[in-house]
């Protein structure tokens, strides 16, 4: 969940900064222009260039962000696992949601769960063998992989990482 919020934190400051720029940009053509300041001109084209392109991008990308820390939110918090029950909850279509959760899943941000049939399940494959205690994250399910002195095993889908 830390992680998700500091990107969401980075995505929010980033939106800002991109809003910020295309004023200032506006700003700066006016004003280099009129004083004939050619450096503070190119300056100001760069950024109302970049603010006007950028700030709609990256206010798109950070609501994106900002809607899969609600739904960790209800995964974690609420306990709610079905798509149906998370769509009613968010009033988007389950298609979204679907979209969402493996989002979640494969950035490493959701830990431990398996998405079945439209449904979050609780991994319960544990640990299938002994291990020396190094660690590595699964590609599978993002959990935690363990080397067993010949490959990487996942504690919470078993999946095998052969030993290069």
């Amino acid at each position: 969940m830390k992680e998700l919020k500091r990107s969401v934190t980075g995505r929010l400051l980033l939106a800002l900064f991109l809003s910020v720029c295309l004023p200032l940009g506006v700003f700066g053509i006016i004003y280099g222009a009129s004083a004939g300041v050619k450096p503070l001109l190119i300056a100001g084209i760069v950024a109302a260039v970049v603010g006007f392109y950028g700030c709609p991008m990256s206010w798109i990308a950070y609501a994106n962000r900002k809607r899969l820390v609600v739904i960790l939110n209800l995964i974690v918090n609420e306990n709610v696992y079905s798509v149906e029950e998370m769509a009613a909850h968010l009033s988007v279509k389950p298609e979204q949601i679907t979209t969402d959760v493996n989002t979640l899943i494969v950035n490493g941000f959701l830990k431990g769960y398996l998405f079945k049939d439209g449904f979050l399940v609780l991994n319960t494959n544990r640990k299938q063998q002994k291990t020396d205690g190094v660690k590595k994250e699964c590609p599978n399910c993002g959990g935690r992989m363990e080397y067993n002195g010949v490959n990487y095993v996942c504690e919470y889908c078993g999946f095998v990482e052969q030993n290069e």
